[in-house]
């Protein structure tokens, strides 16, 4: 979950209910929302450039999003687990649960 220019961005997780959403945050009304695949476990996502990017669990996939229109660009791989993710505005960290932390070469 990420706050971003007055909006809070929420990736949710569940195997086949996982979503991501854009929500006001004084009221938690939903304003955009894409569903992921059926099967895939929606994790972690991070806001970067104006993109959102959106990790799975256990699939190796990740989902690339426009951050205004909420549009699919693109499906990226990575190995191991993901479960979360964050940037300090230039490099994309991934954390699989394990003890460490990796860049993500997007």
């Amino acid at each position: 979950m990420e706050f971003r220019g007055g909006y809070l961005y929420e990736g949710t997780g569940l195997v086949g209910r996982s979503s991501l959403r854009r929500e006001k945050l004084e009221s938690a009304e939903v304003l955009e929302t894409v569903t992921a695949p059926p099967g895939l476990f929606g994790e972690g996502i991070t806001v970067i450039n104006q993109h959102i990017l959106e990790l799975t669990w256990q699939s190796h996939l990740g989902f690339a999003y426009d951050q205004a229109s909420f549009r699919k660009l693109r499906t990226f791989k990575y190995p191991g687990e993901g479960w979360g993710l964050a940037n300090d505005g230039k490099a994309v960290y991934l954390s699989d649960g394990t003890s460490e932390i990796r860049c993500l070469d997007l």
